[in-house]
């Protein structure tokens, strides 16, 4: 495959993508992207020296006598071959890509600014008809080296126009301040799903500022915001009361929004659209605070009135599964023996009053076709919500909201087994093989770990 076979491309991607069956992709990252970038350090497979980013600008990484042409980095006096800067070179060659999925490259980087500075290798500025940028899981956390992001992964020029950006997954609570990224200014979909995102910065703000202008959607729903922040609480108000676009927030985020905005921050008093946006998210007491809110018309009122008078709960069902178990190898002829998974499921719900959590596992399948039915064991939760509970291919109650209340499940679970039957015992080869679990609350809010 030459560079000029890349540029052909409309989708490029270093992920594992399963094609879903409405057409959509589910992004995953992939092993041996992972590990390979995971296996050497600074210099031996790529260099991340300050002075190697100009060679890969438009205009240089190209000519006569850039990297691309004569397939060597001079970088400080010396000259290099470091392959992990040709490959992020040769995908941002892709001229006709509308999708870039780069979900994992750096997912076993363990050092967060390590991986931005491999990840701002990729300058995403070359791409004129790029429209999807997926950065899931790739450890990025809170963006703090954006004087380097700004000009190359989160940079774009005036004529492009990006409108997704995906960066879940990435161990993010903030963005860091800094400068402001030019990819969001024509973006209609954020998506910082399974980030526990607690204050809003200015950096972040002036990316959801955009968004709302474009009357597109931001996805907060993974964290809790702190609204005692004075800033935070400043931002998502503004943001939200501006009635334009959408942001998901958790239920414990609009609850914390509502109960601030009385006494000293009574500025902060949401309208009668963000009210009536988050109003199945309001428990009871934030209902009750909502009642002294001068800026509500009466229309919002009676609405505020209906529900305090209604079932008595008002939150919405909501489901997140975040994170991912990993459980190692095996050794054929010694399956009766249970796996040990590493690694952590981090589940947070709302289950209204009737409603109950449930869970699924798919066969373990293969690249090479074969596959297996397996037994997941889940441990049992901290607050005695569930006991030791084991998952199959049918739906298993995991717990149900027997009370007359909503109630709040936010669960690390770990040292989940893996028991193969059996009679399935056969069917395992000496492969890697990849399931998932659909976790259902049964009014039909569900999310599927990998």
């Amino acid at each position: 495959m030459t560079i000029g076979d890349i540029a052909d491309l409309t989708t490029i991607s270093l992920a594992t993508r399963t094609q879903n069956a409405d057409g959509t992709f589910t992004s995953a990252p992939n092993d041996t992207v992972a590990d390979w970038v995971n296996s050497a350090t600074d210099k031996s497979l790529y260099d991340i020296d300050a002075n190697v980013y100009n060679l890969n600008l438009d205009g240089k990484v190209d000519a006569s006598d850039g990297p691309l042409v004569t397939e060597k980095l001079v970088v400080n006096g010396g000259t290099e071959y470091p392959p992990f800067n040709f490959l992020m070179q040769i995908i941002a060659s892709g001229s006709m890509a509308t999708t870039v999925d780069l979900t994992g490259v750096t997912s076993k980087i363990a050092d967060n600014g390590n991986a931005q500075m491999l990840m701002a290798l990729f300058q995403t500025n070359r791409l004129p008809n790029l429209q999807t940028l997926i950065l899931n899981n790739d450890n990025l956390g809170n963006l703090t080296d954006n004087w380097i992001l700004a000009s190359t992964l989160l940079g774009v020029t005036s004529s492009q126009r990006v409108t997704t950006l995906s960066l879940a997954n990435n161990g993010m609570t903030n963005f860091a301040e800094g400068s402001a990224y030019s990819i969001s200014t024509y973006l209609t979909t954020l998506n910082l799903a399974g980030n526990d995102m607690t204050n809003i910065s200015g950096t972040l703000n002036a990316m959801l500022a955009e968004i709302v202008k474009n009357n597109g959607s931001t996805d907060l729903s993974s964290g809790t915001l702190d609204a005692n922040n004075w800033n935070t609480l400043n931002y998502i108000t503004t943001l939200i009361n501006s009635n334009s676009g959408t942001i998901a927030l958790s239920n414990n985020s609009v609850n914390a929004i509502v109960s601030a905005g009385t006494g000293q921050y009574s500025q902060f008093n949401l309208n009668d659209g963000a009210v009536l946006t988050y109003l199945s998210q309001m428990d009871d007491a934030s209902l009750n605070v909502l009642k002294d809110n001068p800026k509500l018309s009466a229309s919002t009122m009676t609405e505020i009135d209906d529900q305090i008078n209604g079932t008595g709960s008002t939150a919405a069902n909501e489901l997140t599964v975040s994170q991912g178990v990993d459980f190692g190898s095996g050794t054929i002829g010694a399956l009766n023996e249970a796996l040990t998974a590493t690694g952590t499921l981090k589940i947070q719900a709302t289950l209204a009053a009737g409603a109950s959590l449930t869970a699924q596992v798919s066969a373990w399948t293969a690249g090479d076709g074969s596959s297996f039915a397996g037994v997941l064991t889940l441990p049992a939760a901290t607050n005695n919500l569930w006991e030791r509970t084991n998952l199959q291919a049918t739906p298993t109650v995991i717990y149900p909201n027997n009370s007359d209340n909503a109630v709040q499940i936010d669960q690390e679970l770990t040292g989940m087994l893996l028991t193969v039957p059996a009679d399935e015992q056969a069917k395992v080869r000496a492969e890697k093989y990849t399931a998932q679990i659909k976790w259902n609350i049964e009014v039909g809010t569900s999310a599927t770990q990998k």
